[in-house]
């Protein structure tokens, strides 16, 4: 049981580091671009998220590298879950996200 109990700890360290999201990027990929902390609502998707800041939903790759630690199944993002983003310093919304969203959950009854 002794020689059990170090990697227990080990293990339960690591998962400690691994929820609370330590491995998003904190290093802008690129020069001048700016960090966006988004919470995640529900029915939020990757692609959506990619369409909105990045103006590209193919580009929703680029958010899960981002967030490879705190985004367990791309298919599945968890409300409240807070994603970083990286934006070019003039950034503005190209449309409003909620309405859309909540469009998407009419349309989906």
């Amino acid at each position: 049981m002794r020689a059990a109990l170090p990697i227990l700890l080990l293990f339960a360290l690591v998962l400690c580091v691994r929820q609370s999201g330590v491995y998003a990027q904190e290093e802008p990929p690129a020069d001048n671009l700016i960090k966006i902390e988004h919470s995640v609502k529900p029915n939020e998707q990757l692609h959506v998220l990619a369409a909105y800041y990045l103006l590209d939903p193919r580009r929703w790759p680029e958010l899960l590298d981002w967030n490879r630690g705190s985004v367990k199944n791309k298919n599945l993002l968890q409300p409240g879950q807070v994603l970083v983003i990286w934006v070019d310093p003039e950034w503005e919304p190209p449309f409003d996200l909620d309405a859309y969203m909540n469009d998407y959950r009419k349309s989906r009854r």
